[in-house]
């Protein structure tokens, strides 16, 4: 059995912040990722993609809508969804080898595995069939799109911030559930590449967590971009009929408006249907239970002011515990967060 100073469950930001910091002090560490490629959610599909394809979007939408009467022509630049996706892809890859790989490479004292991991008991892991100890034991494995209870839901292809960035055709219709950050980002990106995109917001306005006059100004603006909303809203359901995903809503008046107490049910039909409401930590598989770590109701691991678990040996850090999106704006909320909100024209 190898023993390590250090084992790092996860290849994100956090984890990877962890193994260089091992390096520097001359810690013998073992990376063990699974999941997403070394690099986590920031490189592959989150801030460098997402921003990447915003930008391609503004020099294709912003053209065609000059402020000036004396430019009221505009002009329509070609596009090619699926050059956009393939070049976003290019940049990712060599952003995730020259940023990740060729670091991780030249850190003598760490070695990766690429397996999943789960704990044997308070001090061991075990990954590809071998176990392995350590003194310290940090758990970085991030967080994923939080399925939620939506009848239907389970029997739809629905969309991500990962499977929507991978996607090769570019649909003419798509109903975005969550007016937050994340939702209003993939928002804007889709409807200035051409899409008809609807955003559902339960809560009386977009950005729940903002004061309501920012929330209100910013829906303006992706109203006059031709981003539709409906907010205080009930998803009642949601099925496929016809390859398309429709969508059953209640309640809502759409922009600005106050909540309906109507019971009427309205059917949103789209192409396409992308999940940006909530997360769940990437927590399930790792046997927490045999390390004497604890979680919430959530999956994020329960941890102190010093990312410490109930387990005096294992920490936790980034988005598995789960502070940053839930105390995003508390200046002593804990976390190693890649935010994914970046609004684009104004």
């Amino acid at each position: 059995m190898d023993k390590y100073d250090l084992i790092i469950i996860g290849g994100g930001a956090a984890a990877f912040a962890a193994a260089t910091k091992a390096a520097d002090l001359g810690k013998r560490a073992l990376m063990i990722n699974s999941g997403l490629p070394i690099g986590g959610t920031c490189v592959n599909v989150g801030c460098m993609p997402s921003k990447h394809l915003l930008t391609v979007g503004d020099e294709l939408f912003y053209p065609q809508r000059p402020r000036f009467k004396a430019l009221q022509n505009g002009h329509k630049p070609p596009f090619d969804f699926r050059t956009a996706i393939a070049e976003k892809n290019e940049l990712v890859a060599t952003a995730r080898q020259s940023n990740y790989v060729n670091v991780l490479e030249h850190l003598e004292t760490v070695t990766l595995v690429e397996a999943k991991a789960r704990f044997v008991d308070a001090h061991q892991v075990e990954a590809a069939g071998q176990v392995y100890e350590a003194d310290k034991i940090i758990i970085a494995t991030g967080s994923s799109t939080k399925l939620l209870p939506i009848p239907g839901l389970d029997q739809v292809k629905w969309l991500n911030n990962v499977t929507a960035l991978e996607l090769q055709a570019l649909p003419d219709s798509m109903v975005v559930i969550g007016g937050g950050p994340l939702g209003l980002e993939f928002a804007q990106m889709f409807a200035h590449f051409g899409t008809k995109v609807t955003v559902l917001e339960a809560m009386d306005q977009i950005l729940p967590r903002h004061e309501a006059e920012i929330a209100a100004e910013l829906q303006r603006s992706l109203e006059q971009e031709g981003i539709e909303f409906r907010v205080g809203i009930t998803v009642d359901g949601v099925a496929e009929r016809d390859g398309k995903k429709v969508v059953s809503i209640r309640g809502g008046q759409g922009a600005r408006r106050r909540r309906s107490l109507a019971t009427s049910v309205e059917e949103l039909v789209a192409d396409e249907l992308l999940l940006a409401a909530g997360i769940r930590a990437n927590t399930a598989d790792l046997n927490l239970e045999a390390a004497g770590v604890k979680t919430d109701r959530s999956g994020f691991v329960q941890v102190n002011q010093y990312y410490q678990t109930d387990n005096p040996i294992v920490f936790a850090a980034g988005d598995c515990i789960g502070k940053m999106p839930r105390g995003l704006y508390r200046k002593d909320a804990p976390g190693n967060s890649c935010s994914q909100g970046g609004f684009h024209g104004y």
